[in-house]
């Protein structure tokens, strides 16, 4: 993806619309173009994609052009009702990189010597940096569900994300500032919480995090066939 001038992230430009058939396993899944021929196709979101994928469902895949891969074209995002969403979860870190930068989300903009994947006590966090001379820590989570205009995280328990706020919570300790950013990629999201249904532990987790001082930044993009554009950020309750 491409960071334009008016802050809109593209999809690569061989990208193409096919329609959603089915998932073989969490890394491939079946699509089919107007002309009734199937595809397998990699998928960079390896979660439940709970209320998405439904056969189908509008889609849009890319050729990666990538001769040593078993499966080139790349799964990027899929229409629910009128709503686009992205599902590409290994770009999410980039993208938040690229907003933080570019000033759009108000708190991190004096945000210097950025970087990613910085390993931290038994975990990596997604980006490290400075602001006013004091270091901070920030998780990027992917988030592709919404239910009656909440977005909820995570979409299928896991372990893994425990961990990260476990572990941000140590450095908000330790006298570091810590945050979690959550990149919602559908733009019909009104209001953000942890998805106490799917995980509790997670949800519960998620609201001790924020009482211990850790931020919570849920940013909405609004997704298209062209690509993500920042669309707001909204609340956390």
């Amino acid at each position: 993806m491409k960071l334009l001038e008016n802050f809109y992230f593209n999809f690569p430009d061989n990208t193409k619309k096919f329609y959603y058939i089915r998932r073989l396993n969490r890394f491939i899944s079946e699509v089919e173009d107007a002309n009734k021929n199937r595809f397998l196709v990699h998928s960079p979101n390896t979660g439940s994609m709970k209320g998405l994928l439904s056969e189908g469902n509008e889609c849009l895949c890319y050729d990666t052009e990538n001769p040593a891969r078993k499966y080139p074209l790349s799964f990027i995002a899929i229409k629910s009702g009128s709503i686009w969403c992205g599902i590409d979860t290994i770009k999410a870190n980039s993208i938040a990189v690229d907003l933080i930068k570019s000033g759009l989300l108000p708190e991190l903009s004096s945000m210097e010597e950025i970087k990613r994947e910085v390993r931290t006590g038994n975990s990596r966090i997604d980006i490290h940096g400075k602001i006013s001379g004091t270091e901070i820590f920030i998780e990027v989570k992917n988030v592709t569900l919404v239910e009656n205009s909440v977005a909820l995280f995570p979409d299928a328990p896991s372990t893994r994300a425990v961990k990260h706020l476990k572990e941000l919570i140590k450095l908000r300790e330790s006298g570091h500032i810590s945050a979690m950013l959550f990149l919602i990629q559908r733009q019909d999201a009104e209001k953000f919480t942890g998805a106490a249904s799917i995980h509790p532990e997670y949800a519960k987790m998620l609201q001790h995090a924020f009482s211990a001082g850790i931020k919570i930044y849920p940013v909405v993009m609004k997704c298209s066939e062209r690509g993500l554009k920042f669309f707001k950020i909204i609340d956390y309750f």
